[in-house]
């Protein structure tokens, strides 16, 4: 009877000692799945806001300063801003608003467009004062628009700055290109640094806003 009960237990103790195994296994397994999956989470958010927004929107922005260098040097070379307080024409206030309504306003609103509707993507998931006025500029201008329907050259408001700029005006480029091509940079280092297989496995690489997208002029 001894020899059978040790054969019994033997029998048990090797069925607990598999299961355990087996447990330990899917524990271990579920767990560097889970880390696998945390890592890849970063790869993927890394690459959308890279080829999602920042770098679309560095490409519109860039574009959008072509466009109004071409305009300047084209119908105002010899002031730094279109109402300098000088008598403008109809013709000018004409020549304005096309540029606004045709190239200047449709690139304000794809860039707001790529800001607002992608705050999630966003580096700390928040819109920084630069993009904000961005967005706050693009907003104004379309009130602005709306009101040349009503406005003409025998209102003396025709001629003035109120009534054919956005009431808040566009970022200054010594903050807004920087603060584009500074978060592009610190999000290639972080995708360079994913490359390694272990980097994010047990740990959230940090997102940082640089301080040039906080700036207030």
């Amino acid at each position: 009877m001894a020899g059978r009960s040790d054969r019994t237990n033997g029998a048990w103790s090797k069925l607990f000692f598999g299961l355990l195994k087996s447990f330990i296994a899917a524990i271990a397994g579920y767990f560097l799945h889970s880390l696998v999956d945390h890592r890849q989470d970063q790869v993927k958010r890394v690459d959308s806001q890279l080829n999602v927004v920042y770098r679309p929107l560095r490409a519109e922005l860039l574009e959008n300063t072509r466009t109004w260098e071409i305009f300047h040097k084209a119908h105002f070379p010899d002031r730094l801003v279109f109402f300098d307080g000088g008598v403008r024409t109809v013709d000018d206030i004409k020549v304005w608003r096309n540029y606004i309504q045709t190239t200047a306003q449709r690139s304000n609103e794809r860039m707001s467009d790529l800001i607002s509707n992608k705050v999630a993507l966003l580096v700390d998931g928040r819109i920084p004062n630069v993009f904000a006025i961005v967005i706050a500029h693009t907003e104004n201008y379309k009130v602005t628009i709306a009101g040349w329907e009503k406005s003409t050259p025998d209102k003396p408001a025709f001629f003035t700055a109120s009534a054919n700029t956005s009431g808040v005006n566009f970022p200054s480029l010594d903050d807004l290109q920087p603060c584009v091509d500074k978060q592009i940079e610190i999000l290639e280092k972080t995708q360079h640094e994913l490359n390694n297989p272990m980097k994010g496995l047990f740990d959230t690489v940090p997102e940082t806003v640089p301080a040039v997208c906080d700036a207030r002029r």
